[in-house]
């Protein structure tokens, strides 16, 4: 049986980056990389064209907002998988971050073995999130300024949301919660619907990052 080539297209200003992107993953078997470009133009109109299993991009594009580009890609069709890769995600980056619904967040510090590792839990249709943003998060001058506004929310949480939230960060699902807390799979669906609304937050990707950027793990 022939393996499956997944379809990959990077997007970045830095050419040394997208040269180091597409030799770490051509690499590999059953990676293809269809385009690697740095012109925000051809981020619709290729991703369209080439219909890629997944999109690899740092959105802080130096002539264009990268993430109004992947709003109206989406909003055009594309089912392709979305890895960002980071510098950083503060302030602009995890706002905007957290509008659009994203499959992975990456560091650009991150190893040539974690690259490969969220590329796979991505395309298998898992969420990744790098570990190492909390540290990111948590060392930042501009997000420590949101903690006063943003600890307010944690405060409103009742105790069981709060522990509800700290397990959905570590990556469980709701039966495990369920069985975990000894509670119905009906009873957490409706804690983290109150969870969200506390949060502003509109998905358990988003609670998530939440969560890590305020060291609930």
């Amino acid at each position: 049986m022939r393996q499956k080539i997944y379809k990959i297209m990077l997007v970045d200003d830095q050419l040394l980056c997208l040269h180091g992107l597409k030799h770490i993953l051509e690499g590999q078997d059953n990676y293809k990389v269809v385009l690697s470009t740095r012109i925000p133009g051809e981020i619709i109109e290729k991703g369209l064209d080439l219909n890629p299993d997944i999109l690899i991009i740092d959105p802080d594009l130096s002539d264009a907002d990268g993430f109004e580009h992947i709003r109206i890609l989406k909003e055009r069709g594309f089912r392709g998988k979305i890895l960002l890769l980071l510098n950083n995600i503060c302030n602009e980056v995890y706002i905007q971050a957290n509008k659009i619904k994203m499959d992975g967040y990456m560091l650009k510090s991150a190893t040539p073995d974690k690259l490969i590792l969220a590329v796979s839990e991505v395309i298998k249709g898992r969420t990744f999130i790098d570990e190492d943003i909390d540290k990111v998060l948590q060392k930042s001058d501009d997000c420590n300024r949101q903690d006063k506004f943003e600890s307010l929310k944690i405060e409103d949480l009742s105790q069981r949301e709060y522990d509800i939230l700290k397990l959905v960060a570590s990556g469980f699902s709701n039966k495990i919660i369920a069985n975990q807390l000894f509670i119905s799979e009906k009873t957490v669906k409706n804690h983290l619907t109150q969870i969200f609304r506390k949060l502003g937050v509109n998905d358990r990707v988003q609670a998530t990052l939440f969560a890590i950027k305020h060291g609930i793990r």
